[in-house]
C-alpha cells in the first residue's frame, strides 16, 4: 500500500528548498521507497544549475486555462499545452506506481494552496485512483504574514512586477485551511509553523523528519535580498523595463546571479519593514492570527494599540523599510551588482553562442 504525503505550501514558505531537495535526491529516496516524481514534473532552474522540479502543473488540473493560477500560465503556452503536461504526469506516475511498491509517494506544489475546490477535488480524485493508494495526508506551512509580505516584496522586485502595496495584500490562512480540509478531511490536513532559519528551523529537516521518518539535507535557495539589493533591482528595472526582451534577459539573469551569489552585507543589510507597517500587518489579520493559534500556531505578535497605525500606506518600496542603504553599502553593492550583470552577460552570450554554433562579436 503507498501513503500519498501532499505538500500544498504555502506560497512564501519555504516551497523552493523543499522541492529542490527532494528532486535533488529523489534516486536515494526511491531507494528508501519513497517516490518524489521528476518526470513531467514543472521545472525550473537558476544559474547555479541547481533544478527544481515541482507538481505545480496539478495546480491546473480539470479547469478550463483562463481560470488557472495566474503564475502557473507562464509555463504552458495554451490550454492544450497545459492538457498533455497534466497527462503525461499523471500517466508517469501511474506506470511507476505499477512498476514498483513504493511505500510514499511525495508530491508538492506551492500553487496548489490558491486552488479552488474543483481542482483540488480533481487532485483527490486522481490520487485516489492510482493503484495501491491507501491515505492521502495534506502538509502545509503557514508563514507570518509580516514575513510573508517582506518576501512577496522580494518576490515582486526580483520578477520585475510592480509591488504590492501593503494594504492590498492579506493572506486567508483559515480560508485556505477549510478548502483542504473540505476535501481531504479535516484529520488529513496537517498545518505547521514555518520558522525561522535564524533560530535554527530549516523546512527540509521539519518535513523530511515528520512526514518521511528520515533525514534529507536542506538546500539553499530563494536567499532573501539585502536591503542595498532590494534598492537596486527596483531602481533597475524602471531602467530596463522599456529596453525590450534583451533588457528583460539581462535583468533575469542578473536576478538569478544575485540568488546564487547572496551579498555578503551581514545583518546590517537585512530588510525591515516599519514598525508602524507590521502594525497595519497584524492588524488586518487579527482575526486571522487568532484562528491559527486555536490551532496551536502562534508567531507571538505583541498587541498594538491602533493609534500606533495610523500613518499613510507605503506608495513606494522605498517606503516600506525602517531605514534605506547608506552611501558607502550603496557604493559597495553597486559594484557587487554590476559585476554580476556583465558575468550573467557573458553567461547569456555563451549560451547563445552554443545554442547558434557560432560566436557572435
Amino acid at each position: 500500500m503507498t501513503r500519498v504525503i501532499l505538500h500544498v505550501g504555502q506560497p512564501k514558505a519555504g516551497s523552493t528548498a523543499l522541492q529542490r531537495a527532494l528532486g535533488r535526491d529523489e534516486r536515494e529516496l526511491r531507494e528508501r521507497g519513497v517516490f518524489y516524481p521528476i518526470e513531467g514534473a514543472t521545472a525550473s532552474g537558476r544559474m547555479d544549475g541547481h533544478a527544481t522540479y515541482s507538481h505545480n502543473l496539478l495546480a491546473g488540473f480539470g479547469v478550463p486555462f483562463e481560470a488557472v493560477y495566474a503564475p502557473l500560465r507562464r509555463y504552458y503556452v495554451d490550454q492544450d499545452g497545459l492538457t498533455q503536461a497534466v497527462r503525461h504526469f499523471c500517466d508517469s506516475v501511474r506506470t511507476s506506481l505499477l512498476m514498483h511498491a513504493y511505500g510514499t509517494l511525495v508530491l508538492s506544489g506551492e500553487m496548489i494552496c490558491e486552488a479552488s475546490h474543483q481542482v483540488l477535488m480533481a487532485i483527490r480524485d486522481w490520487l485516489n485512483s492510482l493503484p495501491a493508494v491507501s491515505t492521502i495526508d495534506v502538509c502545509v506551512y503557514f508563514r507570518s504574514p509580516v514575513d510573508a509580505y517582506r518576501s512577496r516584496v522580494a518576490q515582486d522586485v526580483k520578477a520585475g512586477l510592480d509591488f504590492t502595496p501593503p494594504d492590498r495584500f492579506f493572506v486567508d490562512y483559515e480560508g485556505q485551511f477549510a478548502r483542504l480540509t473540505q476535501v481531504f478531511g479535516a484529520d488529513r490536513v496537517h498545518p505547521s509553523r514555518f520558522g525561522k532559519a535564524e533560530d535554527g528551523w530549516d523546512v527540509v529537516d521539519d518535513f523530511a523528519c515528520r512526514f518521511l521518518g528520515t533525514a534529507l539535507e536542506g538546500t539553499r535557495a530563494n536567499e532573501a535580498l539585502a536591503l542595498e539589493a532590494t534598492f537596486f533591482l527596483a531602481a533597475y528595472w524602471t531602467i530596463c523595463r522599456a529596453t525590450g526582451a534583451l533588457g528583460r534577459t539581462k535583468y533575469e539573469l542578473l536576478v538569478s546571479w544575485l540568488e546564487c551569489n547572496p551579498y555578503p552585507g551581514g545583518d546590517g543589510s537585512r530588510a525591515r519593514l516599519r514598525s508602524s507597517l507590521v502594525a497595519r500587518l497584524v492588524q488586518r489579520h487579527e482575526a486571522q492570527l487568532t484562528w491559527l493559534r486555536s490551532r496551536g500556531i502562534d508567531f507571538n505578535y505583541p498587541q498594538v494599540p491602533l493609534c500606533e497605525t495610523a500613518s499613510e500606506p507605503a506608495a513606494s518600496i522605498s517606503e516600506l523599510f525602517e531605514y534605506g542603504p547608506d552611501a558607502d553599502a550603496m557604493r559597495a553593492f553597486d559594484v557587487f551588482a554590476i559585476d554580476g550583470l556583465l558575468h550573467a552577460c557573458i553567461v547569456m552570450n555563451e549560451a547563445l553562442n552554443t545554442r547558434e554554433g557560432k560566436i557572435q562579436t
